[in-house]
């Protein structure tokens, strides 16, 4: 019988469809002792990847988190040794994270029932963000807005009866 092996893989929480690095660590499951210079096979999704264990029995692979947020498996695999190591699977979580984001409100102003523009940026790490729904409300009134390529929802009100500040 040939000694157990462990794979532990590490959670992982990128922001979605950004870049992350899997990690797995590969150990005998007797003593706990890191297993070195051993190849490990990721799984995610559609990809695939494979990583040599370094002395502390870490391996590392490089992937990109879905499109869409949500918690996805991860598996790690170790074919063994023949007669030396048993084989090992791991199986972990990837929690792609919605991407932050800044909303900053244009102040605007207006005479007592006129029409005036009300705008929205949207921003997030990376710069505006296009195609984001915005929804806008004055008192009773909602309207949405898409975010055009520079990150800007546009829409119209007209200004309530009385005035102050709304």
């Amino acid at each position: 019988l040939l000694p157990p092996t462990r794979i532990t893989v590490s959670t992982a929480a990128p922001i979605v469809a950004a870049a992350f690095i899997a990690t797995a660590t590969l150990t005998a499951e007797d003593t706990g002792s890191p297993l070195a210079g051993r190849s490990l096979s990721f799984s995610f999704g559609a990809a695939s990847g494979a990583a040599v264990t370094d002395a502390l029995g870490i391996a590392t692979a490089p992937f990109a988190a879905p499109s869409a947020s949500g918690t996805y498996l991860m598996t790690v695999s170790f074919d063994g040794e023949p007669g030396i190591f048993s084989t090992a699977l791991g199986t972990g979580t990837v929690t792609a994270l919605q991407r932050p984001t800044n909303v900053i409100v244009s102040t605007a102003g207006a005479f007592a029932l006129t029409v005036f523009t009300a705008t929205a940026t949207v921003t997030d790490f990376a710069g505006p963000v296009a195609g984001a729904t915005v929804q806008f409300q004055l008192e009773a009134a909602t309207r949405t807005a898409v975010t055009s390529a520079s990150g800007v929802a546009v829409t119209t009100f007209t200004a309530p009866a009385s005035s102050g500040t709304y």
